[in-house]
């Protein structure tokens, strides 16, 4: 009996800490800074939009959505949608490879 209720407690935890933790969608929502330079920022709403400021002042409005570890975007007025794999994504730190070969690491703005 000591050993059924053993069990049956370590499955509740393991429920209650998984069932708490974030999904990937609501982790990407929020406002993103690039490390390297700092001056790209791109804020992933949660609508489903995103927009991106670029360091060389260009900018870009769209659509997001993450399958998996792949973050997906459509650029307002194109319907090429483009893929990066998410290496890192938690509370501070959002990596992204483009291509398998390029990687941006972005920071989480404080709010």
């Amino acid at each position: 009996m000591k050993r059924f209720k053993l069990l049956f407690f370590s499955a509740l935890v393991a429920l209650t800490l998984f069932s708490c933790s974030k999904s990937n969608d609501e982790l990407l929502v929020g406002t993103w800074h690039e490390v390297e330079t700092g001056e790209s920022i791109v804020s992933y709403s949660e609508n489903g939009t995103y927009s991106f400021d670029y360091d060389n002042g260009n900018s870009e409005t769209g659509k997001w959505r993450i399958e998996g570890k792949t973050l997906f975007t459509i650029v307002d007025g194109s319907d090429e949608e483009l893929d990066e794999e998410i290496t890192v994504l938690d509370e501070t730190k959002l990596v992204v490879t483009i291509g398998g070969m390029f990687q941006t690491t972005y920071e989480r703005e404080i709010e």
